[in-house]
């Protein structure tokens, strides 16, 4: 989708990537980066740089797929910068090797193509979503059939956003109600919960554990959260 970021399902809401959603996209053809929690797709920029300049493409194409923050500055979102002993100038700091639309003021480095006005890392056009800040997992199961699928989302997404992710396994999963068993107030056992599909399951008040379980030696997946999928006898929303 060229010109604006990806949205998931009927959300307005950015599509939110998980490193293994990014990594898939690492050839000359496919090729997205992630910085400062943005994903970008450098591919059109690759395609257009002339033979002669082909060479700036490798360190993209070197790191396809990943997250190159920190070849950036945190604060200002810019390539980070040194001090060039030799000439005393703030230049750019390239480990990496030169890339594609970086200048000094404005102006292309010594024998480079001249930079666009707006460089890749801030034009908005080629942003496809955002990196989740945090990985989460949870069991989904299907109440009638027991069938559970562990599916693993960004902690930021929507309950509708996980609901698309789930799609994948159960084509009619808006057909379910989404529900947790929490414990009753009077003490009397548990019930189960619709949730909030409009909010994240943090913002539906579900404890995440796995970090804990991981300190403490235990089997992650022994503790993660646990969605229940109750049908609503109707078919009609695939």
């Amino acid at each position: 989708m060229a010109g604006a970021a990806e949205t998931d399902g009927a959300s307005t809401r950015p599509r939110v990537f998980v490193p293994e959603e990014l990594a898939v996209h690492n050839s000359r053809d496919n090729c997205w980066v992630a910085v400062n929690h943005k994903v970008i797709d450098v591919t059109p920029v690759i395609a257009s740089l002339p033979a002669e300049h082909a060479a700036l493409a490798d360190p993209l194409l070197d790191n396809a797929g990943t997250d190159i923050s920190h070849w950036f500055d945190e604060e200002t979102g810019e390539v980070r910068t040194r001090i060039d002993p030799a000439t005393l100038q703030r230049v750019p700091y390239l480990p990496m090797g030169r890339f594609p639309h970086l200048s000094i003021d404005g102006k292309p480095l010594s024998n480079g193509p001249e930079p666009p006005e707006v460089p890749w890392w801030r034009d908005d056009s080629l942003v496809r979503g955002v990196m989740t800040r945090k990985m989460m997992r949870a069991w989904i199961v299907n109440v009638l059939t027991e069938q559970r699928h562990r599916l693993v989302f960004g902690a930021e997404e929507t309950l509708e956003q996980v609901r698309d992710r789930f799609l994948e396994y159960n084509s009619h999963a808006k057909s379910y109600t989404w529900k947790v068993l929490v414990p009753n107030e009077d003490g009397s056992g548990s019930s189960f919960k619709p949730l909030d599909m409009a909010k994240s399951l943090e913002d539906n008040g579900v404890e995440d554990n796995q970090d804990e379980a991981w300190e403490l030696g235990l089997d992650a997946d022994d503790y993660l959260p646990v969605i229940h999928l109750s049908f609503n006898d109707d078919l009609t929303e695939g």
